[in-house]
């Protein structure tokens, strides 16, 4: 299991995802989209495209990690430098029996995450950003579907101003927070 930085402090346990299948070109559609409440992949969301946009470089095969309360996959770039992640936030309520990302309420998700971050407006129904040292982290709820999207960057003295790191990771997290 790949110890994160602290921009994924807030994930107590991490979660796997099956298949590390290689990249794929495009991901699914909103056409093709499952429906609300089915298992997702967070390694099949992202497209290639998208990878790229985020790294600034050709993404490496998707990295799953396993834990029991988030499913989450990592990418790094070609020269090791930093990462994108993508996690399905799970709401961690003993009422929810929703697949991992799904069952949250904006109280429950907005409650979750205003005491370390700050509120994004315009992006879903509810979104909080969290810069640490080493990267960023992009929190978005849409309708009970929660996920986070992150940029870590393995030397600290790499990573760039929280506005930079925003204007990358928005657009990531509208493409993926839309397919669930």
């Amino acid at each position: 299991m790949r110890r994160f930085g602290a921009v994924l402090i807030l994930v107590i346990l991490l979660a796997g995802c099956s298949d590390p299948a290689p990249v794929p070109d495009q991901a699914p559609t909103a056409k093709g989209s499952p429906a609300a409440g089915k298992e997702l992949d967070p390694c099949k969301l992202p497209s290639r495209a998208e990878l790229i946009a985020v790294l600034g470089a050709e993404p490496l095969a998707p990295e799953p990690d396993v834990g029991v309360s988030l499913r989450q996959c990592s990418w790094f770039d070609a020269a090791g430098t930093r990462y994108a992640v993508v996690q399905l936030l799970n709401a961690v309520r003993p009422d929810v029996t929703d697949p991992d990302g799904y069952g949250w309420t904006r109280k429950a998700f907005d409650e979750r995450w205003k005491a370390d971050a700050k509120a994004v407006r315009g992006l879903g129904d509810s979104a909080w950003y969290l810069v640490a040292e080493d990267g960023g982290t992009l929190f978005v709820l849409n309708g009970d579907f929660g996920i986070s999207v992150g940029l870590v960057y393995m030397d600290p003295k790499n990573r760039p101003a929280a506005a930079a790191m925003m204007a990358v990771l928005k657009p990531f997290a509208v493409a993926i927070s839309g397919r669930g």
